[in-house]
C-alpha cells in the first residue's frame, strides 16, 4: 500500500485532533477556574457550597427534542433513529475509506 499519497490526510487529521484536544483542555481549565472561584466565594456559606456541588451533577432537561438534518434534507427527531443513523455512519466509515485506498 502506498501510504505516501495519504500523508496530507494524515497530517490534516493530526491537526484536527490537536485542535480538539486544545479546545477541550481550555474548556476544562475554564470550568475548573469557574467552580474554584465560586467555591472560594462561598467558603463560609455551607448552603451555597452544597448548592454548587449539587449543580455539578445536574443537567437541565431539554424542552424540545434534538433534530438532525439528514443527507436528503429530511429532519429526524426520534432519538433512537438518530442513534441508529450515527451508528450506521461510523460503522461504515472505515470500510468505505479502506475501499478507496489503492493496493500497490
Amino acid at each position: 500500500m502506498n501510504w505516501k499519497k495519504h500523508a496530507p490526510l494524515k497530517r490534516s487529521v493530526q491537526k484536527q485532533t490537536k485542535a480538539i484536544t486544545k479546545a477541550l483542555d481550555l474548556k476544562n481549565t475554564s470550568k475548573n477556574a469557574y467552580f474554584s472561584k465560586k467555591n472560594y466565594l462561598c467558603k463560609n456559606n455551607l448552603k451555597a457550597t452544597w448548592k454548587i456541588i449539587g449543580s455539578l451533577g445536574k443537567t437541565k432537561g431539554q424542552t424540545t427534542p434534538q433534530r438532525i438534518v439528514l443527507r436528503n434534507n429530511k429532519t429526524c427527531t426520534d432519538n433512537d433513529d438518530i442513534v441508529a443513523r450515527f451508528n450506521k455512519h461510523f460503522v461504515n466509515m472505515g470500510p468505505s475509506l479502506a475501499s478507496k485506498i489503492e493496493d500497490s
